[in-house]
């Protein structure tokens, strides 16, 4: 089964491969070279502490040197997004890491990722689980969710399966399913699409 995953993956691998932009360390300043060092350092330090705070706010750093992360720098920027919840990110830091270095951790994770949890665009307010979730990262799955909706209003993201209630109203999230929930203006939440995941 998880042979059958990776082979529904290769084209997005080669997709990503083949319209990558060229390596950008090589324009690189010698400023931005030396400051990309001095914040993977640093966020391997952070990542020995799990500060998983520190590592995320020091991976979106790290990027924004224009300097390309290495596949290990990609790796430990999806462990703190995990950690904190954002497992959309997590798995954008995943795919970044094997489009770089094929390997066989990143690989089952993005595949436990895909198959083990529920792939939501929700709108409204007010998510809790009806039955919290015992896995920690699970458990800050549905908290970084509850945060974005009573930031944003929206979540598109993770969550692990199960049963939730989103305002008044219950809803199911079905592992390695796609669901998207709008709430209409009297707050009864609206079912738009249950397919899949893709890509």
């Amino acid at each position: 089964m998880v042979l059958a995953w990776f082979q529904s993956m290769v084209p997005l691998l080669l997709s990503l491969l083949l319209t990558s932009t060229p390596a950008l360390a090589a324009r690189s300043s010698d400023v931005q070279q030396s400051e990309y060092h001095r914040l993977s350092g640093e966020m391997r330090s952070l990542c020995r502490r799990q500060a998983w705070q520190g590592v995320d706010r020091t991976y979106r750093a790290l990027v924004a040197t224009g300097v390309e992360p290495s596949a290990l720098d990609h790796v430990r920027g999806a462990d703190a997004a995990r950690a904190l919840g954002d497992i959309a990110s997590a798995r954008e830091r995943l795919l970044a890491s094997v489009r770089l270095q094929v390997h066989r951790d990143a690989i089952e994770e993005l595949y436990r990722i895909d198959t083990e949890l529920g792939r939501v665009a929700l709108a409204g307010e007010g998510l809790s689980a009806e039955a919290p979730p015992w896995l920690p990262e699970h458990r800050a799955a549905v908290a970084f969710a509850a945060e974005r909706l009573a930031e944003e209003g929206r979540f598109v993201g993770f969550l692990p399966p199960g049963a939730y209630r989103l305002g008044d109203h219950r809803i199911e999230v079905v592992a390695g399913e796609s669901l998207t929930i709008e709430a209409d203006p009297d707050d009864r939440p609206r079912r738009r699409r249950r397919s899949a995941p893709t890509g």
